[in-house]
This record gives C-alpha cells, sequence and structure tokens, in this order.
C-alpha cells in the first residue's frame, strides 16, 4: 500500500510541478524539456553507436576486408557526439532563462502573498515561517543549482530509459533487477531528504529565533544599545544556544534516517556485482559479442540515474520540493482577490459604521474587541482613548481594513472595510504610531501615502506640514535620501519626521481621503509638542471625517466627540465637558493626568 501511495504523491508532485512551470515559463520550460529529451536519447544512441564501433573493429582485426562498417559506425559515433555537445551547448543557456524565470516567478508570488494577505493570517507562526524562509531559501545556492541542474537530471532519466531497453535485448531479467535496485535507493534517498527537510521545517521557529539573535547583534538598529550595554557576547550566546538547539533534531533524524539508505546501498552494489559478473562470464566465454558487451557495460552504468545520479539530483530534488511546497503554500494563502472577495453594496449612512464587531488574534482566546459599536458622521473629528491594552490600535487597523473582524460588520462610506481597502485604496488614510521611516527621498516618502499623486500635490502637502524650511536645508532638497548610511543622505530629528508624518496626511486631504486616522505618532513627544501636532493635524484634516488615538486627554479635549474604550467596548461617548460631568473613568484618567502635570517637579 506504501508504495502505491508514495506514487500517487510523485503523480501530484509532478502535476504541481507542470503547473508552476506552466505559469512561471511556459515556453521556455517546453523547449528545455524537449532539449532534455533528445539529449537522453541522444545518450541512448550513443551508446550503441560505441558498441557498434567497437564490434566492427574487432570484426576488421579478424577480418581486414571488413573496412567499410567499421568507417560508417565511426562516421555515426562521431555525429552523436557532435549532436550530444551542440545539444547540450543549447540546454545550459535555457536552463539558466528557465531558472530565472521560476525565481523570479516564485519570489513574485511570495511577494503577493506576504501583501495581500490579512495581517490575521500573518501573524500566524506558520505563515511567518513559511513567508519567512521563501526569499531565503529560494536565494539558496542548493536550490539554484538544482533549478539550472533538473533538466541535465530529466535528461539521465531519458538516457536510463534507453539504457534499459538496451540491457533488456541482452537479458530481459537483468534491467528488472538493477531498475529496482536503484528505484530502492532512490526512493530511501527521497525519503531521507524529506526527512530532513520536514526535520528542518519542524525546527523553522527555532532557526528563526538564532536568526534574530544574529540580527541583534550584527544590525544598526540594536547597534547602540548592544555596543552600550556590552551585549555582545550576551547575543552571541543566545544565538549559539538557539542555533544549536535547533540543528540537534535535524542532525539526530539525518543520523536514524541514512541506516535504510546504506542498506539499499548495499543492494545496489550487490545487484550490479551479479549482473556484471555475468555479463563477464559470458564475455569471457565468447556467448556474447564485443560490441554488445561494451554497450550493455555502458547501458548499466547509466541505469544509476533511476537512483541518485549526483549532487546535481539532490539539488534539483530539493529546489522542485521548494517550488512544489511554494506554490502550495501560494494556493493556501494567496487566493486570487479578483476571484475570491466579495463585493458588497454600498450601504448608504455614517463615514464610519462598526455593528457588533468580535475580533481576537490568531492563538488568543480573549477577544480584544466584544460586540463593538460606533458610528461617525461626516466631518466629526473623534478621540478613541483608553488604556493600555484596550484594542485602540486594533481598532483602527480593523477601520483600516489590515484585519477582518471575526464576526459584526465594518463599513466606511458604507463600503466593507477590506473591501475599501482593496478596491478603493486612499479611501481610509493613517499615521500609525510606529509609522515607517523610509530610506528614500523626502519627496518619495510624502507620496508613498498617495503613489499616484502628482508632483504638484506633493509639494503642497509638503508646504502645508511646513516642511519646506527643512527642505531648503536639505543638500539635495527634498530630493535629499533621508538616512545617513546612504552618500548625501542625511538623518532627521523626532520632530522632523512627525512633520512628514503630516504631509503624508496632507497629501491624503488632497487627494480626497475620507477617514483620516491619527493612531498614537506623537507618543514620544512631550504634552506640549503632542498638542501642537494635534491642532496642526486637525487644521489640515478640518474638511475631513477624523480619528484621533491617543493617551494624552489634554490634547483631545476640544474635539467633537470623545470615546472611551474599555474591556473591548465603547465605555464612555460624549465631548469633554459631559464626560467630565458623568464623572466615570474618562474623568478620573483626566484628573490623573491634570494632577500629575500640574504638580512641580519635586512632587511628582
Amino acid at each position: 500500500m506504501r508504495p502505491v501511495l508514495a506514487g500517487i504523491d510523485a503523480v501530484r508532485h509532478l502535476s504541481t510541478l507542470a503547473q508552476v512551470l506552466r505559469r512561471h515559463s511556459p515556453r521556455r520550460a517546453a523547449v528545455v524539456v524537449l532539449a532534455a529529451v533528445v539529449s537522453g536519447l541522444l545518450t541512448t544512441a550513443t551508446m550503441v553507436a560505441a558498441g557498434w564501433l567497437l564490434g566492427s573493429t574487432t570484426d576488421l582485426i579478424s577480418d581486414p576486408g571488413a573496412a567499410r562498417p567499421v568507417y560508417l559506425a565511426l562516421v555515426w559515433f562521431i555525429a552523436l557526439i557532435t549532436l550530444s555537445g551542440l545539444t547540450a551547448c543549447l540546454l545550459e543557456p535555457l536552463s539558466l532563462a528557465v531558472r530565472q524565470d521560476l525565481v523570479a516567478g516564485a519570489l513574485d508570488d511570495v511577494t503577493h502573498v506576504a501583501t495581500t494577505i490579512e495581517l490575521s493570517s500573518a501573524d500566524d507562526p506558520d505563515t511567518a515561517a513559511v513567508l519567512g524562509d521563501a526569499g531565503r531559501t529560494l536565494r539558496d545556492w542548493m536550490v539554484l543549482a538544482g533549478l539550472h541542474s533538473m533538466w541535465g537530471v530529466l535528461a539521465g532519466r531519458v538516457a536510463a530509459v534507453g539504457s534499459m531497453v538496451i540491457v533488456g535485448v541482452w537479458f530481459w531479467l537483468a534491467p528488472l533487477v538493477l531498475v529496482g535496485s536503484w528505484l530502492w535507493l532512490g526512493r530511501e534517498f527521497a525519503r531521507w531528504s524529506v526527512d530532513i527537510g520536514e526535520t528542518a521545517g519542524g525546527e523553522s521557529l527555532g532557526l528563526r529565533r538564532a536568526d534574530y539573535y544574529r540580527r541583534l547583534l550584527v544590525g544598526t538598529e540594536s547597534a547602540k544599545e548592544v555596543r552600550l550595554f556590552g551585549l555582545q557576547q550576551f547575543f552571541a550566546d543566545r544565538f549559539h544556544r538557539a542555533w544549536q538547539a535547533a540543528m540537534l533534531g535535524i542532525w539526530a533524524r539525518r543520523h536514524d534516517a541514512s541506516r535504510s539508505v546504506l542498506i539499499a546501498v548495499a543492494g545496489v552494489a550487490a545487484a550490479n556485482a551479479a549482473v556484471l559478473g555475468l555479463l563477464a562470464w559470458q564475455a569471457a566465454a565468447g556467448t556474447t559479442p564485443v560490441g554488445q558487451v561494451a554497450a550493455t557495460t555502458m547501458a548499466i552504468l547509466g541505469l544509476a540515474a533511476f537512483g541518485v545520479q549526483d549532487d546535481n539530483d539532490l539539488w534539483s530534488r530539493r529546489a522542485r520540493a521548494v517550488l512544489v511546497r511554494f506554490d502550495l503554500a501560494r494556493r493556501a494563502l494567496g487566493p486570487d482577490r479578483a476571484e475570491h472577495l466579495a463585493h458588497s453594496a454600498a450601504v448608504p449612512g455614517p463615514v464610519l459604521a462598526l455593528e457588533g464587531v468580535t475580533f481576537a488574534y490568531p492563538g488568543s482566546a480573549e477577544p480584544v474587541l466584544a460586540e463593538f459599536n460606533l458610528h461617525v458622521a461626516a466631518g466629526q473629528t473623534v478621540a478613541i482613548v483608553g488604556r493600555n491594552g484596550s484594542g485602540k490600535s486594533t481598532l483602527m487597523k480593523l477601520v483600516c481594513g489590515l484585519y477582518a473582524p471575526c464576526c459584526g460588520d465594518i463599513r466606511v462610506k458604507g463600503v466593507q472595510a477590506t473591501e475599501a481597502r482593496n478596491r478603493h485604496p486612499g479611501t481610509v488614510s493613517v499615521v500609525f504610531q510606529d509609522f515607517a521611516r523610509f530610506p528614500l527621498s523626502l519627496f518619495d516618502n510624502v507620496r508613498l501615502a498617495f503613489p499616484g499623486a502628482c508632483d504638484a500635490e506633493v509639494h503642497a502637502a509638503i508646504d502645508r506640514a511646513g516642511l519646506h524650511e527643512l527642505a531648503g536645508r536639505l543638500p539635495y532638497g527634498v530630493q535629499t535620501i533621508l538616512s545617513s548610511a546612504y552618500e548625501h543622505g542625511q538623518d532627521l530629528s523626532g520632530g522632523q519626521w512627525q512633520r512628514v508624518a503630516l504631509a503624508r496626511a496632507c497629501l491624503a486631504v488632497i487627494r480626497g481621503a475620507e477617514l483620516i486616522i491619527l493612531d498614537e505618532p506623537t507618543a514620544a513627544l512631550d504634552v506640549d509638542a503632542e498638542r501642537d501636532f494635534v491642532r496642526q493635524f486637525l487644521e489640515v484634516t478640518r474638511q475631513c471625517t477624523t480619528l484621533v488615538v491617543t493617551h494624552r486627554l489634554a490634547s483631545v479635549r476640544e474635539l467633537d466627540r470623545i470615546v472611551l474604550i474599555e474591556h473591548g467596548r465603547v465605555a464612555e461617548d460624549g465631548r469633554h465637558d459631559e464626560l467630565m460631568a458623568a464623572g466615570g473613568t474618562y474623568c478620573r484618567m483626566f484628573g490623573l493626568q491634570a494632577r500629575r502635570y500640574s504638580q512641580p517637579d519635586a512632587e511628582r
């Protein structure tokens, strides 16, 4: 039963591989497959011609007048050798071209999946492992070598089929014994390779942990703390322990799986010794012609292609497995949104409407939001406040369509939030707490908020955010790279980066965004600086519907509404004076913050 199941798996594997080739390199793959088949057939024909030439030469020794068959065999042999060389020359560049197509296509698939799956899926450890391993694996030298050499392996398999015919002509039972032994070895070796691959996959978390420690040790982002606190040895020890712990499982599985491979190797050696011994005995007895002995000997050696050919075979197995694994992951994680994303009809109502929304992160039993309800009318400016961990930032990601709720409904301008993000980009614009600081020009850092914005709109956003003076001091103006890691680049201060974030919001307003979100990008600023920034933000977004997430209540006391989130629900909702009069949680939080900032420094 196991061989049958293995055969079914092999057919599925080849079917998936064929689909990958058809998707990424249909024409070149067809040509390279044809070239590999022709190369294998030419190899078989060359064996026959070599035997014919040797047999004719032997006959010439006993009969000097039989020179014509020798010349004819020699011409055929030279012609076949020449054609084999030309086919190999053609196969080499074609293999490289197909490899480039496959790597580029696979990386495109991984990029598509990574940028289109819901963030809740990306947070799943298994998904993170697949995406994290993808780019590194597709650039691994063994995988690249395998993608290049698998066509030579295919040519070897075709030649092996021809070798089986040649050996069968000599003795029908011999190819059955030899091919069976080589297939046994190939199956055990493939199982060994799969076991090692699965073990490595199972240890992916440990290897990623080790890689994380390595990046902390050598990366630039943590360089100051590593040197200041003398953490070099600390992270080096953590890296070694994590790496060795992950590799111990791989080494143990590799050792255990090697036994069956060694037994199969012994079986192959015994089968070849028996068949070659029989052929040698017949040759010595003169019952088999010299030419047939030569061709059959080469064919017997060629049957090794049914097993494990060489390093190229090992690399090609690995490369094929990688392509199939990532294609299966692509299908599981990245369905075509054009086909699978359901259309939802726009429903008239407020700019933002959340009804019965419940959301929990993968692997978490406790929901962050539970039966959450909120309506925001057009033109309102609403503050979202609450204690740490109350779900404010998660709520903003749901509103942006980055997460899909477990249940409930989220609509922006009457359209589902996830659909608005995918089909109507720009409907919602957000400045997150950890907003991106790209090592690009000032101009591009602003334009990335709306890649389709024209130059005039980007310049207008830069001016509205008060960045024109800074741009005038930069070496190349708005085209200066905002990173000192690049030649003529320049770093910005925290306050200057805040203005870049403000410029992105300005560009969103210019481009007609329906909803603007400010998600605590000023958490590291003092109270006065944050209040000034919020006022500037509200000034440039006064014609839009705006959500402001903050811990500092003094910055939002003048807003239209203040919504307090507690235990995953809206606990309080109203204007500042209304909430203060109610004497609830908001009143107590505001009072605590007010007393803290009104106390002298010595009393804090």
